[in-house]
């Protein structure tokens, strides 16, 4: 599998490095960090065109991809990546999960995503859930930034651990492979676009990457976000505790019994509010 994502990538660490006009990337330090701390970890972004991922990756030293660890997995549509023997397998070794549109957030994708953060795998997902082009497209009443499925809320709620939250945006991505255009140009990405990748410091993290606000009111902001996360899961995990009296660290099957809790629900849509908040902030 490692050679295989190492093939896909030496198509697109040239592309994204050599094939565009300018590729600004911020924060890099900040996800090899972590990658090497061996934490689980979620990262969150905005998705504005079908080559986010893998393109994006292409930032990654090339010596990650011959480590499984150190490659995300995330979620891919089965009605557009999985729809025949033929291309479903090199998604598959490429380390995404075939998620059903419209089978909601209790499906075996989900609860394979939280299982990978279970085991201090990176797990890459695009909460909007569809790429959302509104900035080419004038007319677009779609804001910037889509509302969050709540399924990131799963992940952060449901995994053993309290995952590291890492959150990035994307710039330039939607000018690559913009949609609408005709066959077969719709196929091929465009050359020579500027790019910009900006990978924010932990929304949670106890290990602060802000060296120069030490003592600040960014370390203030940062730990008041560690601990709403911690809010988040201590509240789901006492709503669990009154309909399961087991004293052993829930799994997640385990929380199949909040599936239609109507706090639950409330919490899942909070949590996915305040992450959304989080990831907009970043860009601005």
């Amino acid at each position: 599998m490692s050679f295989y994502i190492a093939s896909v990538m030496s198509v697109f660490k040239p592309l994204i490095n050599y094939g565009m006009k300018e590729t600004r990337i911020d924060g890099l330090p900040i996800l090899l960090d972590i990658l090497e701390r061996g934490r689980d970890r979620n990262r969150v972004s905005n998705h504005i065109s079908t080559l986010d991922d893998p393109m994006v990756w292409g930032i990654m030293p090339f010596s990650t991809y011959f480590d499984t660890s150190k490659v995300r997995w995330t979620l891919g549509a089965a009605d557009i990546l999985f729809t025949n023997r033929y291309i479903s397998p090199l998604f598959q070794n490429g380390q995404v999960i075939k998620t059903v549109r419209g089978d909601g957030i209790y499906q075996p994708a989900m609860d394979l995503a939280i299982e990978k953060l279970d085991n201090s795998q990176w797990v890459h997902i695009f909460p909007e859930g569809k790429v959302n082009q509104s900035r080419l497209n004038k007319s677009s009443i779609n804001p910037e930034l889509l509302r969050f499925k709540w399924g990131v809320s799963r992940l952060v709620l449901e995994s053993k651990h309290e995952p590291i939250i890492l959150p990035m945006w994307l710039k330039g991505f939607d000018h690559v492979m913009p949609e609408g255009r005709p066959s077969p140009y719709n196929m091929m990405p465009r050359l020579n676009q500027s790019l910009s990748i900006k990978i924010s410091h932990p929304i949670n993290d106890q290990r602060s990457f802000s060296e120069d606000a030490k003592g600040g009111d960014n370390d203030k902001h940062d730990m008041s976000n560690r601990l709403k996360i911690q809010d988040f899961r201590q509240r789901y995990q006492a709503l669990l505790s009154r309909t399961n009296s087991q004293d052993t660290i829930p799994r997640h099957q385990d929380y199949d019994a909040l599936k239609d809790h109507q706090e639950a629900k409330q919490i899942r849509i909070d949590l996915a509010s305040f992450l959304h908040s989080q990831l907009l902030a970043i860009q601005q």
